[in-house]
């Protein structure tokens, strides 16, 4: 025999009295939550392929790119980030000094880290290193959270904690050029600039 599929939004707190009431007539159901798209491939719907969750955690390539930003942070409070989204050329060659180059997914995961956060300067967005991403590269806290797992480019969790140490680097020698390269970038940035990220404001002067 045939079947429908039907879609019903029913109330949470009646939810579990319906499902039993479906099964006991062997109806299958499908419920379209998070953990209920982890055993499906296809939509029982439209039929098309469903998204898969992705996860990301801290890597060497990360520490990296965190690392870029704090150093430009020696010049100015906020920095420009470049990218394809952004790119450079579209920027006035007096900003190219507090401008770096950095992927957009890799903002996107330091953004839902707390690692990093965006300011808007004038008409420009901007972004900085917080005070957790600075003690993560100085080796004096762990990133919380230090992994973002995502479904269709949005953030459905974020977990766990690392620090530094802990990063995964190809080898010893990138270990330790990245973290002193980190520790560097950190201790370069003036008592203003650092004042800036502790307290969120920009000096009127």
């Amino acid at each position: 025999m045939s079947a429908k599929i039907i879609f019903l939004e029913v109330p949470e707190d009646k939810c579990d009295n319906f499902l039993d009431a479906m099964m006991k007539r062997g109806w299958p159901v499908h419920i379209l939550d998070r953990e209920g798209r982890k055993k499906l491939v296809d939509c029982p719907g439209c039929k098309r392929k469903l998204s898969k969750e992705s996860a990301f955690t801290i890597n060497d390539y990360f520490v990296d790119y965190l690392t870029m930003i704090a150093a430009k942070m020696s010049i100015a409070k906020t920095v420009i980030v470049t990218n394809s989204d952004n790119p450079r050329d579209s920027i006035p060659p007096a900003e190219h000094p507090r401008c770096v180059d950095i992927p957009p997914p890799m903002i996107f995961r330091a953004e839902a880290m707390g690692l990093i956060k965006r300011f808007q300067d004038g008409d420009r967005v901007t972004y900085f290193v917080t005070s957790a991403g600075l003690s993560f590269l100085n080796g004096e806290q762990a990133a919380k959270p230090c992994t973002v797992v995502t479904l269709d480019d949005e953030v459905v969790e974020t977990y766990g904690e690392l620090g530094i140490d802990g990063v995964k680097f190809k080898n010893e020698i990138r270990a330790g050029t990245l973290k002193r390269a980190a520790m560097d970038a950190v201790k370069a940035i003036p008592e203003q600039h650092m004042n800036f990220v502790i307290n969120g404001q920009m000096s009127l002067i």
